[in-house]
């Protein structure tokens, strides 16, 4: 007969197999189960299509690892990666999770982000931008640190005129105190700070401190691009002036204050080295090089051989002023374009967003039905010729 000392050991031993059994069948299971549920949420995302190729989680210090991450937009034209990444890391907190809350730590290893931008027409109806269309309506959460590390940042729009493919580079950003609900954020500063390069060659740093969730977009903008090679611009002053570069670079930073619905700040901004390229195309056209490079030399300061100087710069945010993200990329981009004008005031004062993008969708119009035009044409010489 069995001393109960001995069975209870027996009984112990029996418990403890069958814990690692069930353990080593969860860690085994675990994973599968995960991959076939994340893939089948992704799916389900209204206006897009994703997948992962597989799923692990680290139990002691809770992480979910999502492997070769990619989601495609269904409605661009040609459908196409929005995101991808080598690898998504989640870290997460098991009490805050059981709580209801998800508190999370993101970080993405050499994502992929293609904005396929679409041509818009005149007086098409204005959307928000990403954070209201895509994380709002999801499951409130808050991402105490969001990490990108060797990221490409793609912005392409095939239908414009000339065609526009910008890209970022090396991007490395973080973005502390993100949620996609005002109660879920802390009651401090949203801070994004990134640097990257921009067309593979230009040094950019970008930072924004930011309150999302007021009224208005409320934030303050600091950005610098280091030695942008102009040469990459000549497709557009091809095709707007006929003249190209053979040499040229642009150094700008900005500072901006947006509040109430309006941005303001100031920009310093050097040209150096400018060449234009002759390409002997007529007389016309050997004109015009001509008076621009004069124009040029005349500008330069004669011992740095630069074009240099300060502007302000303000406008109303528009739509934009519902969504401080957006609203951060528009005043960005446009202390940029400023930047390449050639004649420079000391104050300039923009229109609202809208007002922009009507005058855009205006002049590519015109360009469409200029080569509408330049088609038919030809095709009735080639008519005339048979």
């Amino acid at each position: 007969m069995k001393s109960p000392r001995k069975s209870a050991l027996i009984l112990f031993l029996f418990v403890l197999a069958a814990v690692l059994g069930m353990a080593s069948f969860a860690l085994r299971v675990l994973p599968k189960i995960l991959t076939h549920r994340i893939n089948g949420r992704l799916r389900a995302v209204s206006g897009y299509d994703g997948g992962v190729e597989r799923v692990r989680l680290k139990w002691a210090k809770p992480r979910l690892i999502l492997h070769q991450f990619h989601l495609n937009k269904r409605d661009a034209t040609p459908p196409g990666v929005f995101l991808s990444a080598d690898q998504i890391s989640i870290g997460f907190s098991w009490s805050a999770l059981l709580r209801g809350n998800l508190v999370l730590d993101v970080t993405l290893e050499k994502p992929r982000i293609v904005c396929l931008m679409r041509q818009r027409g005149i007086g098409e109806p204005l959307k928000y931008g990403l954070w209201q269309e895509f994380f709002a309506p999801r499951v409130p959460f808050r991402m105490d640190r969001v990490t990108i590390n060797d990221g490409i940042l793609r912005f392409q729009n095939d239908q414009s005129i000339p065609p526009i493919d910008v890209t970022f580079d090396e991007v490395t950003l973080t973005a502390d105190n993100l949620a996609n609900r005002e109660s879920m954020v802390l009651p401090k500063t949203t801070l994004i700070k990134g640097c990257g390069r921009l067309m593979d060659h230009a040094p950019v740093r970008l930072s924004v401190e930011m309150e999302p969730f007021k009224k208005h977009s409320t934030f303050r903008l600091k950005g610098e691009v280091k030695d942008f090679n102009l040469v990459f611009l000549n497709e557009v002053l091809r095709h707007y002036t006929g003249l190209e570069l053979k040499k040229g670079s642009l150094t700008m930073g900005g500072e901006f204050t947006v509040r109430d619905g309006e941005f303001n700040g100031r920009v310093h901004r050097r040209i150096e080295g400018l060449i234009v390229r002759s390409r002997h195309r007529g007389f016309i056209n050997g004109m015009k090089e001509i008076y621009f490079q004069a124009w040029i030399d005349r500008r330069e300061d004669t011992i740095t051989g630069r074009i240099e100087n300060d502007f302000r710069l303000s406008g109303p945010l528009g739509y934009m002023d519902q969504d401080a993200f957006l609203a951060a990329v528009w005043v960005a981009k446009s202390a940029f374009l400023q930047s390449l004008r050639a004649r420079m005031t000391g104050e300039i004062r923009m229109g609202t967003p809208e007002e922009a993008q009507d005058k855009w969708a205006a002049q590519q119009a015109r360009e469409r039905e200029k080569r509408a035009r330049e088609k038919r044409r030809h095709g009735m010489t080639a008519l005339n010729d048979l």
